[in-house]
């Protein structure tokens, strides 16, 4: 990111870690006719079945960086 910021290359990361360095004119997006909007995760498994404990842990881990990433949007990662 830090390349891309500088206008040594290019870099693909989700638009919500990055809205606000391209409103300011720091990044610039490219092939927007191209990019299909990414809704997120899914994980499908069996609600009723036994569930091993790593199952339990991605499961878990996947559900809180989803809820911190959304409440984080706003603000554009750094590096």
């Amino acid at each position: 990111m830090r390349a891309a910021r500088l206008g040594l290359g290019i870099a693909l990361w989700v638009e919500h870690r990055v809205r606000d360095w391209i409103a300011c004119g720091e990044l610039v997006s490219l092939l927007e006719d191209w990019s299909a909007p990414y809704p997120g995760f899914h994980a499908y498994y069996y609600r009723d079945r036994h569930m091993s404990p790593a199952t339990r842990a991605v499961l878990s881990f996947l559900r809180n960086a989803s809820r911190s990433s959304i409440r984080s949007a706003s603000e554009p990662y750094r590096s």
